[in-house]
């Protein structure tokens, strides 16, 4: 069975639940962007609502680091002296019996933890239990008592008080946690705005009180801050069974705690800028759906096209009509058993309302009413699933009572033209010639009888039957053929690969070697030819003979080798100068530097 929650509700500016860079989470749908509140936001609120917590009280489990620190500073007030000194000693080590230790911070775990009331009241008798005891705790001692304390205090064992733990479970991803893991009964999706939704931003200002005289007046403070406004779809689904299960079988606490939760839910909102904004909004419309087939629908898809803009009517009162026919037609289209409760705050939208809600749907005015059905229908119907539909078995052909097969319609099927017709003596009358099958003949056959011969007459070849015909028991066997002696005239026959080696051939005359001729050329062969021992010894070339310095210089690769000699002045039509007119135009250039040179009249140089 499951219980679903599908509620509006409007929000006035708000930013109540904000994305790292403090603006308000959004999602987009529908090729729209549409403004988000995440599903843990929302079960917070729930969870820590004053309203959940007047009505469950002891029922709400803790999630927390400091847990061992909670113990230790309940117990502290009875201990003093030695006694207190064990007792912080045990605490120190005592997150190591709920996971890791947290190296930076004392009686702290390293992961966030969630235990029900009862199982912290148990951790904390049996702290007490080993400090009033007279064992004396070394280190062995302690770590020996934190190893077996998950056992001693039963955290590995469904803890069954726990109605938020019960309803939204508890996942450990540490393997040194030794607390069991609770698998969630309900299910929270992301609230998402019905409509496409523009945020805004908010430039706000601090101004200083107390402003002496000659001091620059104005604000103390500049800020900005994006907000929004919109309507909101929530949708909850709780699987019944499975809630009933984590609180240990308690069928009506599991009811109870459900439709606190599910009023919380209509009525909370979560904490996100609230003292900025204060936009505390009521679910303005609820439908609650009892189905018994574990198939949970969301109406989401009812806004998948946006809610337009109207002045007249709003958001809110068209996301009453869309959600609401949304819903008929997928009940009428899949067949769902619902047994469902409408809540519409506003009575003039209930009569409209109405006229779109599918049989067996009931229009309330109030929430109480809304959970005193859904508490009269569930109480009245079986929480257990419905048991599976038992498999279809086809009967094997021995079981067919052929006189049990209802008159079926004639199938005209005609024979060969050249087929005689039947005698009326016949004892297998003919039946495929547009005749009927009458309940009486089908009954006067023997279902051990060969199926081709059911249909069969005198003239009329039998079906033939895919595959090799069933082998007759009776039969002789078919006799074997005398193995013939081999012809040895006859000649070899053709098979794959060689033909086999005959054992009495004589062996092949291998080749007689032939002595080399000296005469013949050498043979053509891979890399160089033998070298010949007798052949006499290559001369070797001549030392070489010292350089000529008259002689040319030879032609290199490259560049050519430079002239010591040469003159480092090279002139663009003459070429390189020799050394002569190199000195000769040296002297030039000092006679012509010297004339060039000014004479001061007191004979000194400038």
């Amino acid at each position: 069975m499951l219980i679903e929650l599908h509620s509006l509700t409007s929000h006035s500016p708000a930013n109540l639940n904000r994305d790292d860079l403090g603006r308000p989470k959004s999602a987009v749908f529908g090729g729209v962007n549409r403004a988000r509140i995440s599903s843990q936001a929302i079960k917070r609120s729930v969870r820590t609502s004053n309203y959940v917590e007047e009505h469950l009280r002891d029922a709400i489990s803790t999630r927390s680091r400091q847990i061992p620190k909670m113990i230790y500073e309940q117990l502290l007030p009875e201990f003093s002296g030695e006694k207190a000194d064990r007792l912080k000693e045990l605490c120190f080590a005592l997150p190591g019996a709920f996971g890791k230790v947290d190296s930076k911070r004392e009686m702290h775990t390293s992961q966030i933890i969630f235990l029900t009331p009862d199982e912290i009241a148990r951790a904390t008798d049996y702290v007490r239990g080993i400090v009033n005891g007279n064992e004396k705790l070394t280190k062995a001692k302690i770590t020996e008592l934190i190893d077996g304390a998950a056992a001693a205090i039963g955290l590995n064992r469904n803890p069954g008080d726990g109605v938020d733990m019960a309803l939204f479970g508890r996942m450990t991803t540490d393997d040194a946690n030794s607390f069991a893991s609770v698998d969630a009964a309900m299910q929270v999706a992301h609230a998402i705005s019905t409509h496409a939704v523009t945020p805004e931003t908010d430039w706000f200002t601090a101004v200083d009180d107390v402003v002496s005289d000659g001091e620059e007046r104005g604000s103390g403070h500049i800020g900005e801050l994006e907000f929004n406004s919109a309507t909101f779809y929530k949708y909850f689904s709780c699987n019944l069974p499975l809630l009933v299960k984590n609180m240990n079988g308690a069928t009506e606490d599991a009811v109870d705690a459900l439709a606190t939760v599910l009023d919380a839910a209509c009525r909370v909102t979560p904490s996100g800028k609230q003292n900025s904004y204060a936009s505390h909004s009521c679910a303005d419309t609820a439908l609650l759906v009892i189905r018994q087939q574990r198939i949970p629908v969301s109406l989401a898809n009812a806004f998948e096209r946006p809610v337009p803009k109207d002045e007249t009517l709003g958001y809110l009162a068209q996301s009453r009509i869309k959600m609401l026919r949304h819903y008929r037609d997928l009940v009428e289209s899949y067949s769902l058993d619902d047994r469902a409760i409408c809540f519409c705050s506003d009575s003039q939208a209930r009569e409209e309302l109405a006229g779109l809600l599918p049989e067996n749907t009931t229009m309330v005015s109030s929430l109480k009413e809304l959970f005193d059905v859904m508490w009269t229908v569930v109480m009245g119907s079986p929480v257990a699933p419905p048991a599976p539909p038992a498999r279809r078995v086809m009967p094997s052909a021995a079981s067919v009572s052929f006189a049990s097969v209802e008159k079926r319609a004639p199938v005209p099927i005609s024979a060969p033209t050249s087929a005689p017709s039947a005698p009326a003596s016949s004892p297998n009358p003919p039946t495929l010639q547009g005749a009927e099958i009458t309940s009486a003949e089908l009954g006067s056959v023997d279902v051990n009888e060969e199926p081709t011969q059911l249909f069969s007459e005198p003239g009329i070849p039998s079906v033939k039957r895919r595959g090799r015909p069933p082998k007759d028991p009776n039969a002789p066997p078919k006799p074997k053929p005398e193995a013939l002696p081999d012809d040895p005239n006859a000649p070899p026959k053709r098979g794959r690969g060689r033909p086999p080696k005959d054992p009495n051939a004589p062996p092949k005359p291998k080749p007689e070697a032939l002595p080399d001729d000296p005469n013949a050329p050498p043979k053509r062969g891979r890399g160089r030819p033998p070298k010949d021992p007798n052949a006499p010894p290559k001369p070797k070339p001549e030392a070489a003979l010292p350089d000529d310095p008259n002689a040319p210089p030879k032609p290199r690769r490259g560049r050519p080798r430079k002239d010591a000699q040469a003159s480092p002045f090279v002139m663009p039509d003459t070429g390189t100068p020799s050394s002569d007119e190199a000195t000769q135009g040296s002297d030039e250039i000092t006679q012509n530097s010297d004339e060039l040179t000014p004479t001061l009249p007191d004979g000194g140089d400038a």
